[in-house]
């Protein structure tokens, strides 16, 4: 573990040098795809190695934290990161991931929805009066601690429900989704006509795995090698539990069809993300380039492959704008 940390610390510092956006980091729980089950903590240390890449939690899950401890290690964060935290919010997705900590998924939503009521009450006063059914009540706490950016960091939401996704372009936040780009047009008109008036700043973007190599051949026998381990860890809670419906999810064939994993030389990238790009109106990518079976000398590869070949000239689209350059993703590991 402890040399896996290093690596994505060593990544981390490469991303910042090569201009990449963000660096966002997944939560996951009790099981191999994730080993960074508590974000904050990576993302202090990597606040500390890095200058300019701005860094966040894709995303935090809040039903799993007490809202005011939360609210005071946002803004130690936002402090120790010079102002360069990007908050994204969710419930979770694994029922067994809740579960192991005690919360019924059936009841996930709302105690999101209380927590983040909870967060913004925070960020709007001195002294926090909220609470909810399911969440702590606070009767005027102080709140010393209030984030360097304000009101707030920018808050990110990670969905491919078009009501969720206009909920949170009217609520401000910026959109990442999962899936085919094409299952996307919907959440993206959504999110684009709710938009309206903050446009030039509202990021909506698509996550993705990616492996660049010198060619194409070469990029997909690599990913032919090292997937099986992402499936395996992406799927060990839920058959572990007798539960085998997430297979279809981590169909390799599948994802390179629709363009979820993404595998070739500079050129057939470049092509495929301003593909989607234009497809769905996207100013913004969420790129894994550390998962599955990767060595890290083959992520750094891959990683130095992209800043070369691609970053430079951001995929052939004025959807990519230059301030939303494409993002590294540290989900670790897969």
């Amino acid at each position: 573990m402890a040399q896996l940390y290093d690596e994505r610390i060593a990544l981390a510092r490469a991303v910042d040098t090569a201009g990449f956006h963000c660096y966002h980091v997944a939560e996951h729980h009790c099981t191999p795809l994730g080993l960074a089950p508590s974000p904050n903590v990576l993302l202090a240390a990597l606040a500390r190695e890095t200058r300019r890449i701005r860094l966040g939690p894709l995303v935090s899950l809040l039903p799993l934290y007490e809202p005011l401890r939360l609210i005071n290690e946002i803004a130690m964060l936002d402090h120790l990161s010079h102002g360069r935290l990007e908050l994204g919010v969710g419930k979770g997705v694994s029922p067994y991931e809740l579960r192991y900590h005690g919360i019924d998924p059936a009841a996930a939503d709302d105690i999101f929805n209380e927590t983040l009521d909870t967060l913004r009450a925070a960020w709007a006063a001195e002294r926090l009066t909220a609470g909810g059914t399911h969440t702590q009540r606070y009767d005027n706490v102080p709140l010393p601690l209030r984030p360097l950016q304000r009101p707030h960091p920018p808050l990110w939401c990670p969905t491919s429900n078009p009501d969720k996704a206009e909920s949170a372009a009217r609520s401000g936040m910026h959109v990442v989704g999962l899936g085919p780009v094409e299952r996307f047009l919907a959440c993206a008109q959504r999110f684009r006509a709710a938009s309206a008036g903050r446009s030039s700043t509202a990021m909506l973007g698509m996550m993705r795995q990616i492996v660049v190599a010198p060619s194409d051949d070469e990029a997909l026998a690599l990913v032919r090698t090292v997937h099986p381990r992402f499936a395996a860890n992406f799927t060990a809670l839920w058959e572990a539990h007798g539960n085998t419906r997430p297979r279809a999810v981590v169909d390799l064939d599948a994802a390179l069809e629709h363009g979820t994993v993404i595998a070739g030389a500079s050129a057939t990238v470049h092509a495929e993300l301003a593909r989607q790009a234009n497809a769905a109106d996207l100013n913004y990518f969420a790129l894994a380039f550390a998962w599955g079976g990767l060595t890290f000398e083959q992520s750094r590869r891959s990683l130095q492959l992209f800043a070369r070949g691609i970053l430079p000239a951001r995929p052939d689209t004025k959807r990519l704008t230059p301030h939303t350059t494409p993002t590294a993703t540290a989900a670790t590991p897969a």
